[in-house]
């Protein structure tokens, strides 16, 4: 099996926890090959992941370094998007030859299962497998139209994608994902999604959102996040609260933490922060229902 990552030093510490829970729960599912495309790791940082990699006996790293000047001047238009997140649209260029297909995770998710059956899928004839993203994390029409994307389209979410890599090395030319973020740096709302939504349009097989990229935005009351314990296989902290931050109001942090506490810098934490948590949370909650009286 084989994983792209992209992270920056900022990022770090929650790669380790998706990296812990994607071992952890994929112990028999073979060899797994993470690849890390990066620019701003130190030394240190490298060597400790590639050892968290080797930890349970299952899994390496390769770290590959990107330009530096690789999209330095790409639109950046989410608070919580750093540049790395367009050295994924790299992929087809740096990544060795031997590797016919991929999966890309967004650090900000967990591994909650078996991807195996997942990462093995048919592709039915298609490059790519994602899962279509929620309505407040997609373009308005307008916006779709600008970048030439049909009102038809299912717009998905960039956070987990399958690539299949042989596929899209015999029918795409590499220079369509730096030339698209130029030509439409203005229009572009979502940063490289809306690069890779315009780029695969048409041949993306759409997988189930709820299984293998589930958002806190989706998990509502305590039964939610049950359902989710037990039937996702990816679950994916998007947006600007994170449960490594202090201002986190999901209800999702229990998964988080059961990988969380094994990093020192997390586990001496947890504690302020679950407090943090639910202070957060009721306070959200609370707004939320004084919004609902309103309208």
């Amino acid at each position: 099996m084989n994983i792209l990552l992209s992270f920056d030093s900022g990022y770090f510490l929650p790669a380790l926890v998706l990296l812990r829970s994607l071992l952890l729960n994929n112990r028999w599912c073979g060899r797994i090959t993470v690849y890390v495309l990066y620019l701003n790791l130190t030394d240190g940082e490298i060597r400790r992941f590639s050892a968290a990699a080797e930890e349970f006996g299952n899994g390496s790293a390769v770290f590959i370094r990107v330009p530096e000047d690789a999209f330095a001047d790409a639109p950046l238009n989410l608070g919580w998007i750093t540049r790395e997140t367009y050295f994924r649209l790299l992929a087809q260029e740096l990544l060795p030859e031997t590797v016919e297909r991929f999966l890309y995770l967004d650090v900000d998710t967990v591994v909650c299962g078996s991807l195996e059956e997942f990462y093995n899928q048919d592709f039915e004839g298609n490059l790519l497998v994602a899962c279509a993203s929620p309505r407040a994390f997609r373009p308005d029409a307008r916006t779709m139209q600008q970048l030439t994307l049909p009102a038809d389209t299912v717009y998905f979410n960039a956070g987990v994608l399958l690539h299949d890599l042989k596929a899209q090395r015999q029918e795409i030319d590499p220079a369509v994902y730096r030339e698209y973020p130029v030509l439409f740096y203005n229009q572009l709302k979502f940063n490289d999604q809306d690069v890779l939504n315009a780029v695969f349009y048409g041949m993306t097989k759409i997988a189930d959102f709820r299984r293998y990229n589930l958002f806190d935005s989706y998990i509502h009351t305590p039964a939610d996040a049950e359902w989710a314990l037990l039937n996702t296989r990816i679950f994916h902290f998007n947006g600007m609260g994170k449960p490594w931050q202090e201002a986190y109001w999901g209800l999702m942090g229990r998964l988080f933490w059961a990988y969380a506490v094994a990093i020192p810098e997390y586990a001496a934490r947890q504690e302020t922060l679950m407090s943090a948590h639910g202070a957060f949370r009721e306070r959200y909650e609370r707004e939320r229902k004084e919004k609902q009286i309103e309208g």
